[in-house]
């Protein structure tokens, strides 16, 4: 069991302090084993680094992307750290802030199938799969109001 340094343990602890809107409200879904009876963890130090959700039993890593990934100074130090995560066979999944808020029943239908079906290789490229709400599927909600001719 690796011991993780006092100084990430008291940085995991503020940033749950600290948690952003998408992070409390996707927190509040998966805790308590609400996802598929899987047990997930917040702000969890994997390594070298720290990760918003993780779920041992699936070894699933669930990010939380804002704008600042699309960055390229951010962009590479993610690709490092999918490179870091993929070698020791973890599942990343990377929503964006806007589809967790937006299209939370969406997203955690992917947590759901991602963590109960995981798929091919951890070297598959299927492995990395990050999406947008503009991605995801309608929700029931979203479906009516268009068939009542609203547009989004």
């Amino acid at each position: 069991m690796d011991l993780v340094p006092e100084y990430k343990t008291r940085l995991v602890r503020e940033m749950r302090q600290r948690q952003t809107e998408s992070e409390a409200l996707l927190w509040e879904r998966l805790r308590g084993r609400q996802v598929g009876g899987l047990k997930f963890r917040r702000q969890h130090p994997l390594g070298r680094f720290i990760v918003d959700f993780y779920c041992s039993d699936a070894r699933l890593v669930v990010e939380i992307d804002g704008s600042y990934h699309d960055a390229p100074q951010q962009q590479e130090f993610d690709r490092e750290r999918e490179a870091h995560f993929t070698g020791r066979n973890l599942t990343i999944l990377r929503f964006s802030v806007d589809a967790v808020l937006n299209k939370t029943e969406n997203v955690l239908q992917q947590i759901t199938e991602k963590a109960h079906f995981p798929g091919e290789a951890a070297d598959a490229p299927a492995l990395r799969h990050s999406l947008a709400a503009s991605e995801l599927p309608l929700t029931r909600d979203e479906v009516a109001m268009e068939g009542e001719g609203a547009r989004g």
